[in-house]
């Protein structure tokens, strides 16, 4: 099947018939096209509407709706890290080059226009304590309200700022919260977790335990990490791996690196990556697929979908639609309840 070149509008339909699964039917398998480069665990980020993707091609911000109609938005001049919608129409991009001397740069990108506006800037080299005058940046990241935000460090200080649109209302730092760990903490016992209030005048204990890597369901009631889901109300678990079956034939052992949390249904979506237990050269075998863990219904779509090697599936905010890439290119898998 031959696909265009970047920046075109793509569309391949690869399935149209009605897929079966868990607790919903796959209605359309789209083909968007190719997704290179950008942030390795979060490559591709659904618009706050769920009508469009961003995601990273070849140098390019690419933004595509859910027909698979992609073009190009802005020319990417560093490697792409973190990114996050800051509106409707801008995309934050946090911009990385250099080895010894390292450059950093967090920009906003108008997506509609290709206009850009760099809203910091930083220089450190590498192996060197920053001077006391040094500023460094880390984001870009999201509230809880879904409004854009990143971190300032200088002088041994961390400041959080949020990030103002012209294209949406202004956001107050009393009405966003975030997550936050006080205390001590330990790769063994994990920390407590409160919502902090953005302007860090409140807070209250939201999870005790929760490890660094973990992911928390939007009403406070689950826990994912390292493919095991704790019910925080009486500790129970769901242990994903025992759930998987047999393995992919020639390999031995598998793992959850990716995993997110459905923020309207039951349901959490992964990726489950299975190897031959080889250090050097290991054969690997991924596949994404859904669990509903209030019925522990586990469905492997890529049997589904006719598709393998998937790879950072993401929901859309609705939780019904599945971003994903494989083999170098990014899907969009369309879902209805039954």
């Amino acid at each position: 099947m031959r696909v265009l070149s970047v920046g075109m509008a793509i569309l391949v339909i690869l399935s149209s018939s009605v897929c079966m699964a868990a607790g919903y039917e796959i209605t359309k398998v789209v083909e968007v096209g190719p997704l290179n480069g950008g942030p390795l665990y979060s490559p591709i980020k659904w618009s706050p509407d769920g009508n469009r993707v961003a995601y990273f091609s070849f140098g390019y911000l690419m933004i595509a709706d859910t027909l698979g109609n992609s073009r190009r938005a802005a020319k990417v001049e560093m490697s792409p890290g973190r990114f996050e919608w800051l509106s409707h129409q801008e995309i934050l991009v946090y911009e990385k080059a250099g080895d010894d001397t390292i450059f950093t740069r967090l920009t906003n990108f108008n997506i509609n226009t290709g206009e850009r506006t760099v809203l910091a800037e930083c220089v450190r080299r590498r192996g060197y304590q920053p001077k006391p005058e040094q500023t460094w940046v880390e984001g870009p990241y999201l509230t809880l309200e879904g409004n854009a935000y990143y971190y300032v460090e200088k002088d041994g200080g961390r400041q959080l700022h949020l990030v103002q649109s012209a294209y949406k209302e202004q956001v107050l730092p009393e009405k966003n919260h975030i997550y936050r760990r006080t205390g001590s903490y330990s790769p063994e016992t994990g920390g407590d977790v409160y919502v902090v209030r953005a302007d860090l005048k409140d807070s209250i204990r939201a999870f005790d335990r929760s490890y660094s890597d973990s992911v928390r369901s939007p009403n406070r009631s689950h826990i994912l990490m390292r493919g095991v889901i704790t019910r925080l109300a009486d500790s129970s678990l769901i242990i994903m791996n025992s759930l998987i079956g047999e393995y992919p034939e020639g390999t031995v052992g598998c793992d959850f690196p990716w995993a997110s949390l459905n923020p309207r249904a039951t349901e959490a979506l992964f990726c489950v990556s299975c190897d031959d237990g080889q250090e050097l050269d290991p054969y690997i075998v991924n596949r994404i697929g859904t669990i509903n863990y209030a019925t522990n219904e586990f469905t492997i779509l890529d049997t589904l979908i006719g598709i393998d090697n998937g790879m950072a599936p993401t929901y859309a905010p609705d939780g019904r639609n599945i971003a994903f890439f494989a083999n170098g290119k990014l899907y969009i898998i369309k879902r209805r309840e039954k």
